[in-house]
């Protein structure tokens, strides 16, 4: 075993501009080697094309980062053919070695320590720790000095290969010159600034560890099982992993959710599993970028196994990080009767039609500048609690369109500003009804009608708002291309547009309210309550005045209850506007809600729930809430919350019976 002190690591996927650029440009040279009418099989002389040599699979795969799987399918092929022309030597050490950092990247341990076996016994420490430059061929030469026996080693402890795992952990630990203990708590190098002073703060130290020390404890951990409470470097890690970028490997994420479910966290297992699935997201996958000089019949089929390894693997997390507690019969009642609100038909049925009498949409169409104009003039003359985006009078009726995310959180740096809500005065207005929810989402996508259709109002039009029976809307269809979706649901480009259409809105539609509760039944059925129950948990508090209209209320408040009201205040920023709706979504287990009292309506889902809620409603972004921890004494606390676009994170400190915040951070995209 070579025994050099770890280096600095330079991630594989995650190079800097610059290395990218230079892989790049490698890979033009690579490119510009292979012409139209070279083949991609042996030549008639019997030597391989240089697409077909290692080093040119070596440059294909720099070359497509974006795409980790056909990275992963490059080195495997680069290294097969290395190994049957070379099997000994640096560069077999080198090829085997970049081959086994993908693997590990993408958490395929099974595979890794596969291909680490297959590699001959001389060549395995080398393999893993190698140091020097391999010409690669006579215009390209490679380097590499990351030490790989860490990542290598929780890849030992996920596959039972504890044996393995515990010679390296060993010699990795006799390097560093002292053992550091299975809690997390050395001198190494402390990385975090002094805490505020507090009466308490002696109670949450950070662990005082650099990245190797990180890493290293993890496994000492992992290896060594102990009575002390691992909860400060568990929380050191995922505090502090915005920093490093071994966090970000699906193998380390791995091996943190299989630490800290044996130490009875389970809902950091499930936030560092929910992590890991989100990084083999195929969607943040750029297939059609491929040159079309990898794509030969035995790579394909690599990727082909590849894929279908990724596939099970992300399956695997995603349903190991479902919640699926169930608290007591009252809840179980709730579960269902979500899941029966999602299963059903949407109430609305619209239906665009063609604009009537001939009538066509104006031209030219406001500019951005001129809609954002004709916004600010209609607030200012209605004081109403949405972004008034039309009006129409007739008589001395008058109604105002406008958007809001009060039922509808989405990213408001997006293109849509949440759903279209209506006002009626019949005064001129000088006085308005309570807004009235439409169930129509500006720019989200929503199936409305058997074709998919995205209508959104346009800001002008010749045809009235106000109808004899009802609203009527002339709108377009932007319907976004599900393959230029990002993660946060917005489109860069449209799947289907149409214009000159006009939909219909009923007074009666708009207005219905079934149980008589104060929620109209289009807004019952967005917010998840029964439409035709006036207390959908039963708890004696209605639907309209329940501030947790899925939780059972209940007097009675532990320190659970207090600590969740303490994080709801820092995630949603503070006290309730009694003059409109906002709604607060958050997925996390409703069992951490009773006893709480949230300052506004608060909408607590499942995970399963909330992806089920996508598939009907279209995107919207809750409050994701977890890891929510609290250490064995029962004295310290961590939760992180994540809106998608914004989100943070807070260590709170039992005070008397209150929890305090010692230290927050937020972050916005």
């Amino acid at each position: 075993m070579i025994l050099a002190r770890p280096h600095a690591p330079r991630p594989f996927f995650a190079g800097g501009f610059l290395y990218r650029v230079a892989t790049f440009a490698i890979a033009l040279a690579t490119a510009a080697g292979l012409s139209a009418s070279e083949p991609t099989g042996p030549r008639t002389d019997g030597s391989a094309t240089r697409a077909a040599n290692p080093s040119g699979l070596n440059s294909l795969a720099e070359s497509v980062w974006y795409h980790p799987v056909w990275q992963l399918a490059l080195l495997e092929r680069a290294h097969q053919g290395l190994a049957d022309t070379n099997p000994t030597g640096a560069s077999r050490a080198l090829y085997a070695r970049k081959w086994l950092v993908a693997l590990l990247q993408l958490g395929l341990t099974d595979e890794a320590v596969s291909a680490f076996e297959s590699v001959p016994a001389s060549l395995r420490d080398t393999t893993l720790e190698f140091a020097g430059t391999v010409r690669l061929d006579r215009y390209q030469s490679d380097t590499d000095s990351t030490d790989l026996r860490m990542e290598f080693a929780a890849a030992c402890i996920l596959e039972g290969r504890l044996d393995l795992a515990k010679r390296l952990v060993a010699a990795l630990a006799a390097e560093f010159g002292a053992a550091s203990p299975s809690n997390g708590r050395t001198d190494l190098l402390e990385i975090a600034p002094p805490l505020p002073d507090l009466a308490n703060r002696e109670l949450w130290k950070s662990p005082e560890l650099g990245e190797d020390g990180l890493r290293l404890a993890i496994l000492r951990r992992s290896l060594e099982p102990s009575h002390a409470d691992p909860f400060d470097l568990l929380v050191g890690v995922t505090e502090y992993s915005g920093r490093e970028w071994w966090i970000h490997s699906v193998t380390w994420r791995r091996l943190l959710a299989s630490l800290a479910e044996q130490e009875g966290y389970p809902s950091m297992a499930r936030f560092q599993r929910r992590k890991a699935g989100n990084v083999l997201n195929e969607r943040r996958w750029d297939t059609a970028r491929v040159p079309e000089t990898a794509k030969t019949q035995d790579i394909v089929a690599a990727v082909s196994r590849a894929t279908s390894a990724v596939d099970r693997l992300r399956t695997s997390l995603e349903q190991s990080a479902l919640d699926r507690h169930t608290t007591d019969a009252s809840a179980s009642g709730v579960d269902e009767t979500i899941r029966r609100l999602i299963a059903a038909p949407s109430i609305a049925h619209l239906r665009g039609q063609p604009l009537p009498n001939g009538m066509v949409p104006v031209t030219p169409p406001l500019t951005w500048e001129g809609e954002r104009a004709q916004i600010i003039a209609f607030s200012r003359e209605h004081k109403l609690p949405h972004r008034i985006v039309r009006v129409d009078r007739e008589g001395g009726s008058v109604v105002a369109l406008g958007t809001s995310f009060d039922y509808d959180p989405v990213a408001p740096t997006g293109h849509s500003s949440g759903a279209y809500w209506v006002s009626r005065s019949h005064d001129g207005g000088v006085s308005w009804d309570p807004p009235l929810y439409t169930g129509l989402r500006a720019f989200i996508p929503v199936v409305l009608d058997r074709a998919g259709g995205l209508y959104v109002s346009v800001p002008v039009s010749d045809m009235p708002t106000i109808g004899r029976t009802g609203l009527r809307l002339e709108v377009e269809v932007r319907e976004g291309d599900p393959d230029s979706a990002s993660l946060l649901g917005r489109f860069a480009s449209d799947k289907r547009e149409d214009e000159g259409l006009f939909v219909e809105l009923p007074w009666a539609l708009l207005e219905r309210d079934s149980d008589g509760d104060g929620l109209t039944d289009l807004a019952e059925e967005r917010l998840l309550t029964d439409p035709h129950e006036a207390d959908t948990d039963r708890d004696g508090l209605g639907d309209r005045e329940d501030p947790l209209p899925h939780v059972v209320h209940s007097d009675a408040t532990d320190d659970r209850a207090i600590l969740m009201r303490a994080i709801l205040e820092a995630s949603d920023g503070g006290p309730s506007s009694t003059d409109n709706e906002k709604t607060v979504f958050v997925v996390a287990s409703r069992a951490h809600f009773h006893g709480v009292e949230p300052v506004r309506r608060t909408i607590v889902l499942s995970s399963e729930e909330h992806a089920a809620s996508v598939v009907k409603f279209g995107t919207f972004l809750p409050t994701h809430i977890e890891p929510i921890m609290i250490n064995r004494d029962g004295n310290v606390a961590f939760a992180i919350w994540s809106a998608g676009w914004r989100g943070g994170s807070g260590i709170y400190e039992k005070v008397g019976t209150e929890w305090v915040s010692i230290r927050e951070s937020h972050w916005m995209s």
